[in-house]
């Protein structure tokens, strides 16, 4: 299976840090963040993997480059224009195959995401989708997932706000989606959590939701706030 790493956007809310360097390549724990991303998907014996790029783009192919330093195949989605998340991963289209992983440019874990794809493929009822999900004590500000029986997703909410808490799952900012999830959409995907999930979960595909393990370890680098707690905390001890 590939991946796609959404590693493009502008970062406006750690500006300075992000005037002239991506978010992607801050350091946290002796390592850009992107590399983080890179060793994760290879522990899960993911090898090939495309990543898109805007603000600073260029800083993050030079770091990569083609992946072989870490036995692996990079290939880049090079926005000309800062598209929503969705319709970069339609951008790329078949080349990601029948199915292939997310994952959020701006997350740290060490979800465990063999296990993950294992629960993805045991369900049996044709092209769906698979989220993966972590307790957060701050759910407001992430997209809020209930799952009902069997596992099927039966509610999404993207940043809710705290009047809007039904639950304390959040998506982890990895998921599994199979090419189905974007057929006849023709470009216009938009944006993963306010338009494309909220699609599925109302039945366009099933969408199911895989609760990883209490000790799961997640830090989102979306803020300056963010990026000091993920250099405080990261890597989990013994993940150097």
């Amino acid at each position: 299976m590939k991946a796609m790493i959404l590693a493009a956007g502008l970062a406006e809310r750690m500006r300075p840090l992000t005037d002239h360097c991506p978010k992607a390549l801050l350091p946290v724990g002796g390592k850009p963040i992107v590399q983080w991303q890179l060793l994760w998907l290879r522990k899960h014996g993911i090898r090939e993997v495309v990543i898109s790029l805007f603000h600073c783009g260029e800083q993050i192919e030079a770091h990569v480059g083609d992946g072989s330093r870490w036995g692996m195949a990079v290939d880049y989605l090079r926005e000309t224009e800062l598209l929503p998340t969705g319709d970069a991963i339609w951008a790329v289209g078949p080349a990601l195959g029948d199915e292939f992983v997310v994952a959020y440019g701006d997350i740290l874990t060490d979800l465990d995401l063999t296990g993950l794809l294992r629960f993805h493929a045991s369900r049996e009822d044709g092209p769906h989708a698979t989220l993966a999900l972590v307790r957060s004590d701050h759910p407001w500000d992430s997209g809020q997932v209930l799952v009902g029986e069997g596992g099927q997703v039966t509610r999404f909410a993207e940043k809710a706000g705290r009047d809007g808490v039904f639950t304390d799952w959040v998506l982890a900012g990895t998921l599994v989606l199979p090419q189905a999830a974007l057929a006849g959409r023709d470009g216009s995907v938009g944006d993963i959590g306010r338009d494309l999930l909220p699609r599925l979960v109302q039945g366009r595909l099933p969408c199911y939701g895989w609760h990883s393990p209490e000790r799961t370890r997640r830090c989102h680098v979306g803020s300056i706030e963010g990026l000091a707690r993920a250099q405080a905390e990261w890597p989990p001890a013994g993940g150097r």
